[in-house]
């Protein structure tokens, strides 16, 4: 009679297979395509913090010109006045 401990000696074991090494052109390949949505969330969040603080300074430097120009002497081809965001 065959004991346990002998069976699980003579059973065959599961073949190992080796993965394949990674091709530093499959990476160039794949790599760029998985960057893509990394350069969209930095080019996202630059625009979200950067955007207030350049509005406010070309707010800011409109409303000098139009405050310099709404004086009663100014030319009057040169009248500016400041409407939301935009320069009139």
């Amino acid at each position: 009679m065959i004991s346990a401990a002998s069976e699980r000696s003579i059973a065959p074991r599961d073949p190992v297979v080796p993965l394949p090494r990674p091709n530093p052109a499959s990476w160039r390949s794949h790599g760029w395509l998985l960057g893509l949505p990394v350069l969209g969330v930095i080019w996202a969040g630059a625009t979200l913090l950067s955007a207030p603080g350049i509005a406010a300074r070309i707010e800011a430097g409109g409303a000098a010109v139009a405050r310099a120009t709404q004086a009663e002497g100014g030319e009057p081809w040169l009248r500016v006045t400041a409407r939301g965001r935009d320069l009139l």
